[in-house]
Order: C-alpha cells, then sequence, then structure tokens
C-alpha cells in the first residue's frame, strides 16, 4: 500500500517508534501518517502563517511535533 499524496513535500520525519509519519511542504498545512495502515491520520491547516521548513517528532517526548517556519511564531 502506498501512503497518500502531500503536494509539495519539503519534510518527512517518523516518529521514533516508526508508527507514524508527519509531512509539510511548501504550504501551511501539515498531515499525519499511520505507517501500518498507509492511511491519513488528520490533516492539520494553517499551522503558520508562512510555509513550514521541517517537521519532526521530538525524541524525548515522541508525542509532540514540531514544526518551523519564517514566520516567527
Amino acid at each position: 500500500a502506498s501512503l497518500p499524496d502531500f503536494p509539495n513535500l519539503t519534510s518527512l520525519h517518523c516518529s521514533p517508534d516508526n508508527a507514524r509519519a508527519a509531512a509539510s511542504g511548501y504550504g501551511r498545512d501539515i498531515l499525519l501518517y499511520d505507517l501500518a495502515s498507509a492511511c491519513a491520520l488528520e490533516l492539520r491547516r494553517a499551522v503558520h502563517e508562512c510555509h513550514i521548513n521541517v517537521i519532526k517528532f521530538a525524541h524525548a517526548q515522541p508525542h509532540l511535533l514540531l514544526t518551523s517556519s519564517f514566520d516567527g511564531s
């Protein structure tokens, strides 16, 4: 099975337990995937005012998702 497409992908990161993946692109949205089922779990829209540069799961606290953008937030 293949994961649903994420347009203009610029960053993809797997959770420390390899259960989920997080994607961001040249846009303001993020998408969480379930890797076992190859399904999209959750789409969050407009999480930043500018495009998202990087998305990652926090290593020490893997339930946290970190993003960066040039919008200063």
